[in-house]
């Protein structure tokens, strides 16, 4: 129930499945980009503000309703994914609008009258190489609420989010090196809280000003992560991580920015083959791109492996 207040929040799917033909999924369920990304991050998008999706947010765990996905077979090492969403069922904040302050998730008859998203992405492997890319965008919703949060009118905000990434790991045996790139232009999805979650953090305004999706035709970020996993031995490992988010242009009204880095490192130890501790820190400056803003969080739990 803690996540987004359903009874089946992270995911809730009826699927179809063919060696052959691939995969028709719907329902409620994450995004390309987080389905994909975690072979990239080398903290699997684990561990909150340590995640890549505190730079890249189009992976910060965005999970959409109403979302129906293609996935392809993997051949000769390559797979690819196509979905889109009839209504995210995730609150916006349209700036340029008829009102500025977060819109909650809408439940329009008209299809056009609600937040809609495309997310699509393809991975190739080979040996020791991996790659990723994945491309996101999302569209507003036709009708809003105004200020009273009574009336729904037309929503007069242009914005359209768009996000792409671009991600690749290469396995040396003694050490595993990844990295990443993307930018997002016209606003910014799923911002990161800091510290471990919502229900401990400061009140801090995300890069998405506390809502999902933040539609800003002004605003333009580049991301950027790298990082290594170091294998100590046959059971245990270190992960370090350095990412980056950098304003290209600036929202007018936002507070003062800068670039966000976040330093994260994770040390695993295997107690089975499907159970794990772990252990980890996490430091970032700037973060949200908010000037001097920073949080620094430790974590450790046991995670098992279905």
């Amino acid at each position: 129930m803690s996540q987004g207040g359903l009874g089946f929040g992270r995911q809730s799917t009826l699927w179809f499945d063919d060696p052959v033909a691939g995969k028709l999924e719907m329902g409620r369920r994450a995004n390309v980009a987080f389905n994909y990304m975690g072979v990239i991050d080398p903290l699997a998008l684990a561990g909150s503000q340590s995640t890549m999706g505190t730079s890249f947010g189009s992976a910060n765990a965005v999970r959409y309703n109403n979302l129906i996905v293609y996935e392809t077979p993997v051949v000769s090492g390559a797979q690819a994914s196509i979905g889109y969403s009839f209504n995210t069922g995730a609150s916006a904040i349209y700036l340029n609008g008829p009102f500025s302050g977060i819109q909650p998730a809408t439940q329009y008859f008209s299809t056009a009258d609600n937040q809609r998203a495309l997310t699509a992405g393809i991975r190739y492997s080979a040996g020791p190489f991996a790659m990723v890319a994945t491309y996101d965008q999302a569209y507003g919703a036709g009708k809003v609420q105004n200020a009273a949060g009574t009336v729904q009118v037309s929503n007069t905000s242009k914005g359209s989010p768009k996000a792409w990434i671009l991600g690749a790991t290469y396995d040396l045996k003694l050490i595993k090196l990844a990295g990443a790139y993307g930018q997002t232009i016209g606003g910014a999805f799923y911002g990161q809280t800091p510290g471990p979650g919502t229900q401990y953090a400061m009140p801090l305004v995300t890069v998405t000003r506390g809502a999902g999706i933040l539609f800003d035709q002004a605003l333009r970020t580049e991301q950027y992560l790298l990082g290594a996993t170091v294998p100590l031995s046959e059971v245990d490992r270190i992960a370090l991580s350095w990412q980056a988010m950098r304003p290209v242009t600036e929202s007018t009204h936002s507070p003062p920015s800068g670039t966000q880095n976040v330093v994260s490192v994770m040390y695993t130890y295997d107690l089975s083959r499907r159970t794990n501790l772990y252990v980890w820190g996490s430091y970032g400056e700037n973060f949200q791109m908010v000037k001097t803003a920073r949080s620094s969080v430790v974590g450790m739990g046991v995670r098992h492996l279905f």
